[in-house]
């Protein structure tokens, strides 16, 4: 993997360090859940059809996005493109929702006109509403009752609306933008993520792919 990393080739993941398909309509965990297996050390890696909405609600740490790097500092949203290499140094214990979600499901959520604004990485701080909808999605992810798969893409719509807002209203969102030209074989600011560096993985990308519930 850190070969694969100095010649600019970054892992591909579904869920990160996961090789099947994304298993659901949407994907919603806690930050813990996955990062707790890492040693809160979440590697570079990107995603080629799915977007991610990070809420860190306690905690912290470090991001890298784009060959950027910055300080989480809770209560924060992080919105993570397609495409965009990221990764996390959390600290131990951090808390707050990571959210999964499909080109094709947002796409049918907002509409193509709305996503693009949806394409930069960017960071804000979190309304009493938009926090109020991450623990309904996960509320809701978590159960397994009539009609779920239908509220989880309209919990999506309100989610992503709220975001899409924040980034077209000037101010209100901190565009991430990358500190180094990007492409498929960008050379990014690697000694400043090197100490995220977890065992080498041998993962390979699988087509995205989502069943009905």
């Amino acid at each position: 993997m850190m070969d694969n990393i100095i010649h600019g080739q970054i892992p591909n993941y579904n869920l990160y360090g996961e090789m099947g398909d994304l298993p659901d309509v949407i994907h919603c965990e806690a930050i813990s859940t996955r990062s707790i297996l890492h040693d809160w050390n979440i590697e570079p890696h990107r995603h080629n059809r799915l977007y991610q909405f990070f809420l860190v609600q306690s905690g912290g740490g470090e991001y890298h996005i784009d060959g950027r790097q910055g300080k989480l500092k809770p209560p924060q949203i992080l919105n993570i493109p397609p495409r965009i290499v990221h990764g996390f140094t959390f600290i131990t214990g951090t808390q707050g929702w990571v959210i999964t979600i499909p080109v094709e499901v947002l796409d049918q959520s907002i509409g193509d006109n709305l996503r693009p604004h949806l394409d930069m990485p960017f960071e804000t701080d979190p309304t009493s509403g938009l926090t109020a909808l991450f623990d309904e999605i996960a509320r809701e992810h978590a159960s397994r009752r009539f009609g779920r798969a239908h509220i989880l893409q309209s919990l999506i719509s309100l989610i992503a609306g709220q975001l899409v807002r924040i980034n077209a209203e000037k101010g209100q969102g901190k565009i991430l933008k990358p500190a180094h030209h990007s492409s498929e074989n960008s050379n990014y600011c690697w000694n400043s993520i090197f100490a995220t560096i977890g065992p080498r993985l041998n993962m390979r990308t699988h087509r995205q792919c989502h069943q009905p519930i």
